[in-house]
């Protein structure tokens, strides 16, 4: 999904059929969020338990700040340094104001436009998601127990309706959203990939000619330019819940070694791509520029906060063990 997003961007005034609606690839990565948190976290939170909520909240924390910290520090200095090169691309992106927020991650929280580093935008409404999804995630599943794996599913469309609506009757251009209306844009998503994991634990499983014919449709309206930003919040929540039932060429595709590399790299790219391209361009330099940052960004940032956040969440289990034994 980050490569389709970097792909759009690189190559957004070209207007390519598939890479213009690379944005698709932020709606596919919000219901995949709450699939994969859901998955994770499945059976936790049934109670309030702060060392639980500690354990949830450093992890997170140390998953998704160190990369945005680190490329936050680069864009400033580029601002200071190179400003011709940024700032002049970006007219009242870098308001010295905003910043603050930018540093909380709350740059999209309705509080200021977002800026400096415009892919935070998505990470400041995922971020309040993680703040609320002790919440949600533990009654939703109470709600979907005993139900169909189908009824689930229809419940996850049913929370995409709202913004399919947005872009039947106001356009495609507004399923772009950022600023306060991104909040929308995530929540509605969100929320489908937490239902979608409750209609796979259900045992929902699309029929494999279904699901094929439906997703070779999307590919199709890809090549033929269609615009497909409406089509692509139910395509995404299709590809989610295939991926994770199907043992077919999908699941095979997405196993593959250069997939499963993409994936580890994809955070880091989505994070360093857009700078990359304002500093050095749309052309060779800004691809060789955005593909040492993401390497590096990776090796030298990302991973290193992932050990972190495993330690952190460990000690918090330990000690939760603790309590538990004493208890």
């Amino acid at each position: 999904m980050a490569l389709w997003v970097f792909l759009y961007h690189f190559f957004m005034p070209r207007d390519l059929p598939v890479l213009r609606d690379g944005s698709v690839g932020v709606d596919c990565f919000f219901i995949l969020s709450g699939f994969i948190l859901s998955h994770v976290y499945a059976g936790s939170f049934q109670s309030f338990n702060r060392e639980e909520l500690l354990q949830f909240f450093r992890a997170r924390f140390a998953r998704i700040y160190p990369v945005h910290f680190a490329v936050l520090i680069v864009t400033i200095a580029a601002v200071i340094w190179i400003p011709d090169a940024i700032v002049a691309r970006n007219p009242g992106s870098f308001s010295w104001k905003t910043l603050p927020a930018h540093f909380l991650l709350v740059n999209n929280w309705g509080i200021v436009r977002p800026g400096w580093n415009i892919p935070s935008w998505s990470l400041s409404t995922e971020w309040l998601g993680y703040l609320f999804f002790p919440l949600l995630m533990p009654r939703v599943s109470r709600w979907c127990s005993g139900r169909s794996g189908l009824f689930n599913a229809l419940m996850a469309g049913v929370c995409l309706l709202p913004l399919a609506a947005v872009g039947i009757f106001h356009g495609p251009e507004y399923l772009t959203w950022k600023d306060r209306a991104g909040l929308i844009r995530f929540v509605t998503e969100f929320t489908a990939g937490i239902f979608l994991y409750q209609a796979y634990v259900a045992g929902f499983k699309l029929r494999r000619e279904i699901a094929y014919a439906v997703l070779l449709l999307s590919f199709g309206l890809l090549v033929l330019n269609v615009d497909f930003r409406i089509w692509g919040i139910f395509g995404s929540a299709l590809l989610v819940i295939t991926c994770a039932t199907d043992e077919g060429p999908v699941t095979w595709l997405m196993e593959t070694d250069t997939a499963l590399w993409l994936g580890e790299i994809s955070y880091s790219l989505y994070m360093a791509h857009w700078l990359a391209l304002q500093v050095f361009g749309s052309g060779l330099p800004g691809l060789a520029a955005c593909s040492i940052g993401t390497l590096l960004l990776h090796r030298y940032v990302e991973v290193p906060g992932r050990s972190l956040g495993k330690q952190w969440a460990s000690g918090s289990l330990r000690r939760l063990n603790s309590i538990e034994v004493k208890a």
